[in-house]
């Protein structure tokens, strides 16, 4: 083996170690949130109403509904983030609410002598969901199922019109930029990157989807960054830290070519991490990167179910746009 080298065996270990670490994350036994011990005197009514806030407060979709008696129902949630999806079912009474697995895409599930393994995010998503649930079912006869879902568009954006899988063709616009903040150079190259990394897999899934819907219409999908704050490098070193974060605003239209109907018009918001002191970091570009992808999520969720769905920016940062 002395030909392979000191620094090739390293590699090797460490590829090694990295493979076995993915497969124990992927083979997480799967555990379903605890059940939710209701204490106070509330109608099923009531008890409902908080279910259904929480999946939309927490950006799942309502699914199936289901009457088992008189005293349990029942509700189904799913949660699409591009490829994978997780469904939840619900039960609940006026005195407990029961959380289990339903099913799964591309979420490593499968069952090995009479246990249940899913990769980690489903343990995640589901306790963050039920975390709400509790959170809304605490409030009591205080909550608001009508104030829930107001503050709840403030998170996340309505479901379009129509699927995106009634439409055959796509034509991917160039990103546009806000007129006040044209003339920066951090700007105009957010702009740039942002396009780029739209055509590393929005363009590339639309153009494997071209033909296969159910009609021959073609969707427009123009991206609009309409207000931005890119620190960027020189910032970094200068300031570090200080130079606080950066962020933006993404506006996308999906429009039918032929009719002009706007089919959706979500917003989307990112912000970047702060750098490490001093140091240059990659904070602000990646902060782009991960815009590309919410944009391109947002597509895959909504294509062949209409869902919504995506960060939708805080009422500061709007406040700010409209000033």
């Amino acid at each position: 083996m002395s030909h392979i080298g000191k620094n090739n065996i390293v590699a090797i270990i460490f590829l090694i170690l990295s493979c076995a670490s993915f497969q124990t994350e992927a083979k997480s036994k799967l555990v379903d949130p605890e059940s939710i011990n209701i204490n106070q005197s509330l109608s099923i009514k009531q008890v409902g109403k908080a279910i259904k806030a929480a999946i939309i407060q927490s950006g799942w979709a309502n699914g199936k509904e289901s009457i088992l008696n008189n005293e349990t129902k029942s509700v189904d949630t799913s949660l699409s983030i591009r490829k994978h999806r997780a469904t939840l079912n619900i039960k609940y009474t006026t005195k407990q609410i029961d959380f289990n697995y339903v099913s799964s895409i591309n979420l490593k599930y499968k069952q090995k002598r009479n246990k249940q393994y899913i990769h980690a995010n489903y343990m995640v998503w589901t306790k963050q969901l039920a975390s709400q649930v509790r959170e809304n079912i605490e409030l009591g006869n205080k909550f608001s199922y009508e104030k829930a879902i107001a503050n709840a568009t403030r998170v996340s954006n309505p479901a379009p019109k129509e699927s995106f899988s009634q439409f055959g063709q796509f034509k991917l616009m160039p990103t546009q930029l806000a007129t006040p903040y044209k003339g920066h150079k951090g700007n105009e190259s957010t702009q740039t990157n942002l396009d780029h990394n739209l055509q590393l897999n929005l363009a590339i899934k639309l153009d494997s989807l071209k033909g296969k819907g159910k009609s021959n219409r073609r969707l427009i999908i123009q991206p609009h960054i309409k207000a931005v704050k890119f620190v960027g490098t020189g910032a970094r070193i200068w300031v570090g830290g200080m130079a606080g974060k950066s962020w933006m605003l993404v506006k996308l239209v999906f429009k039918d070519e032929a009719t002009g109907k706007i089919i959706a018009e979500p917003e989307l918001y990112r912000v970047a991490g702060f750098a490490n002191g001093f140091s240059v970091s990659r904070a602000d570009y990646k902060m782009v990167e991960d815009m590309a992808l919410d944009i391109s999520r947002y597509f895959e969720n909504n294509y062949d179910t209409k869902i919504g769905g995506g960060v939708y920016p805080p009422q500061d940062v709007l406040r700010k746009v409209l000033k």
